[in-house]
């Protein structure tokens, strides 16, 4: 079953496999602490970054944020800037999905090669492809674990009850699919016909354990849009209150994943009788 083996133990390999000198930015463009202010904003080799590293005497010290640095005092870079802290670095060794969960806080970060200061990443590079297999990754475990969840209702009750659940036309969408995987030699059961939207539909209306339904709804249409975008080369970072929506839904789809394998896990112990 694809849920065999040791899922934490793949996620793991693909933090190793994947990670943030895959995306960061190297031979970077700086300035320096004591340079005026005026001169680096206009400055035409640092017109497209929002952020400049800062150094002094050769080592970085500091970030500039260009779009809020003209409404600092000062009229040195060493008066506007953010002086270098800890978590402005980020090794560039650092798995792409860790990065993911904590881009926001900060939304810039230098990267570390080497032991030196040697990169930068920011919320546009979630848009580059090393990203996108790491997130359809993740989401993929999630779905995987909701159709786990749902077998084990459909061996409570039955196949047929699970599926009642759904419309009439996402269950003729079904057929369709359970008759194609059939003619390929690819049919398990009927469960795993449905689509990611049949599951979020069936988690909740089976009785999943959920706080509120509708905040359940609504985080996992935002997962599956959000697999759909990374899946069909869709801009889901392209801005950054997208970049921002993102990773909050990779966070979500964390949590989902948390709390399906502790369910699971719970039914399974249920089962063989451990405490």
């Amino acid at each position: 079953m694809p849920l065999e083996g040791n899922a934490d133990g793949i996620l793991l390999s693909l933090e190793q496999g994947l990670n943030v000198g895959l995306i960061a930015t190297f031979d970077l463009a700086c300035c320096n602490a004591g340079d005026h202010l005026a001169d680096v904003l206009t400055r035409q080799d640092l017109a497209a970054f929002d952020h400049v590293p800062v150094k002094r005497d050769g080592d970085v010290v500091g970030l500039l944020d260009k779009t809020s640095a003209s409404d600092r005092n000062g009229s040195r870079v060493q008066e506007a800037m953010d002086s270098l802290q800890g978590n402005m670095l980020i090794s560039a060794e650092a798995g792409i999905l860790s990065f993911i969960e904590s881009a926001d806080h900060p939304q810039c970060r230098l990267v570390l090669r080497d032991s030196r200061v040697d990169g930068i990443v920011t919320l546009s590079d979630l848009q580059k492809l090393p990203v996108r297999p790491a997130i359809f990754l993740l989401i993929t475990h999630l779905e995987l674990l909701m159709l786990a969840w749902l077998r084990e209702r459909s061996e409570q009750t039955s196949e047929t009850k699970v599926l009642a659940e759904l419309s009439d036309g996402r269950r003729e969408k079904l057929e369709e699919e359970w008759d194609r995987l059939k003619a390929n030699d690819l049919a398990i059961d009927r469960l795993s016909a449905t689509q990611f939207c049949d599951k979020r539909v069936l988690l909740v209306r089976l009785g999943f354990p959920v706080p509120s339904k509708g905040a359940a709804r609504t985080e996992l249409e935002k997962i599956e849009n959000l697999r759909d975008s990374v899946a069909h080369a869709g801009d889901y970072a392209l801005t950054r209150d997208n970049a921002l929506n993102t990773i909050a839904t990779v966070r979500k789809t964390r949590r989902w994943i948390g709390v399906l394998e502790r369910e699971l896990n719970g039914s399974e112990d249920a089962a063989t009788g451990k405490p």
